[in-house]
């Protein structure tokens, strides 16, 4: 998201889905993905901003997101985004 956020470009539906079958292998279906926007896209735009992202991990946080696994799964969800801005 930090690398989105530094080329001024939220992230669509599209991408977020994208973004997270890639670094975790899980296909979120559309309507979570319609719910977590619903929930933090809050401008209304139908993208995540990169402040709009961070209140979402930071709830996790606030939620028990700590464990080993999840904070695995974080880095590389990390890495992935990381990866496919470089390619751009």
């Amino acid at each position: 998201m930090r690398m989105y956020t530094l080329a001024d470009h939220p992230i669509s539906k599209d991408e977020f889905q994208r973004a997270v079958k890639i670094c975790t292998g899980s296909v979120l279906s559309r309507h979570i993905i319609d719910t977590v926007f619903a929930l933090f896209d809050d401008d209304g735009d139908g993208q995540l901003s990169y402040t709009e992202f961070i209140a979402i991990m930071k709830d996790r946080l606030r939620r028990g997101f700590k464990s080993q696994r999840r904070l695995k799964n974080l880095k590389a969800f990390t890495s992935c985004i990381k990866q496919e801005m470089k390619s751009r």
